[in-house]
């Protein structure tokens, strides 16, 4: 009898610890709406104002730098029409970086091997869903600006919350410049 009291007890009690991991689950995904699909009559890509762009210097972009983290979080924007070279960045769930939609000619994945003994797939081999994790240190590698010309664009997405992330501060560190037209999501 005594052994069916705690049975029935660990049955409560577990049932009771679900019931409250996941109202706290559904109060943690209610506050912060991370687009799974993008809408593109309801998101669109906007720039962030570029340092000594000739429309803003560098203050006064400095000063309308946390604009972005006012996007619209969501996943990965596969369909978007980048107008010059660079790429996008996106911030996963466990607050990395992952640059996907790159348009210098290879990355560093695992396919081939490059003359220094990297392993590398070109651009052109690489699925349009491609995409991988990447270190500060790489950013400018895969969707830096190219100094010259147009500058590179890179579009920032994120489903981790921007106001939480560390990563946001490490890629604004190495792409707000001049040579990199910074784009983001926002809601129309």
């Amino acid at each position: 009898m005594e052994r069916l009291i705690r049975i029935n007890l660990i049955f409560l009690f577990g049932g009771l610890a679900l019931s409250c991991h996941n109202q706290i689950q559904r109060e943690r995904n209610d506050s912060i709406e991370i687009l799974s699909i993008i809408d593109t009559t309801k998101v669109r890509a906007i720039q962030l104002p570029r340092p000594n762009s000739g429309t803003f210097n560098f203050e006064e972009a400095e000063k309308r730098k946390k604009e972005i983290y006012d996007m619209q979080l969501s996943v990965k924007y596969f369909d978007w029409k980048n107008p010059t070279s660079g790429g996008a960045l996106h911030i996963n769930q466990n607050d990395e970086i992952e640059v996907y939609q790159f348009t210098l000619g290879m990355m560093y994945l695992g396919k081939g091997i490059d003359a220094k003994g990297d392993s590398v797939v070109y651009l052109d081999q690489a699925a349009k869903d491609t995409s991988f994790v990447i270190q500060k240190e790489d950013i400018k590698h895969h969707v830096g600006g190219i100094g010259f010309g147009n500058p590179a664009s890179v579009l920032i997405t994120s489903e981790y919350d921007l106001k939480k992330s560390k990563s946001i501060e490490l890629i604004l560190e190495e792409v707000f410049e001049p040579a990199t037209q910074i784009y983001y999501l926002k809601n129309k």
